[in-house]
């Protein structure tokens, strides 16, 4: 199968802090959250609840999903990526992420605890009906 390049994303460093102290707050379960801007640049991370409490598992809250999704129309915004965290790895998508991943054209954002450490890496990957790639991301200057 042939890998077609996938386009980049551009993130605002107060938007990856916010997410960071999002996903940091709540180390026993995952977390999620939309990440929302304008022409592959985001400007606005969105956290929504898990109502699943899991550590390896999330369902995003559906009326905040529904109200979140309003508001971004409402701002002339897009909905640029969904992002959850892997509080007990792995640092790419799962196999229940790609089962159940039902927003097609929207990338993913996964945190996950760097091995032997205590800190965070986010890595962005674009999820497809049997699979995943990774994507680039950039600081927005």
């Amino acid at each position: 199968m042939t890998q077609i390049p996938q386009p980049s994303f551009n993130i605002h460093p107060a938007v990856y802090r916010a997410m960071l102290n999002h996903v940091s707050s709540v180390f026993n379960e995952e977390v999620c959250g939309m990440a929302v801007g304008q022409k592959k640049a985001i400007y606005q991370g969105i956290p929504v609840e898990n109502i699943l409490h899991s550590p390896d598992a999330y369902q995003m809250n559906p009326q905040e999903q529904v109200d979140t999704l309003i508001n971004i129309e409402k701002q002339s915004l897009e909905l640029l990526a969904i992002y959850h965290s892997h509080p007990t790895g792995p640092d790419h998508p799962s196999q229940r992420d790609i089962r159940e991943f039902a927003y097609p054209g929207i990338a993913t954002i996964i945190w996950s605890p760097i091995p032997n450490g205590n800190q965070w890496q986010m890595k962005v990957f674009r999820i497809q009906e049997k699979g995943y790639s990774q994507t680039e991301w950039f600081w927005i200057k």
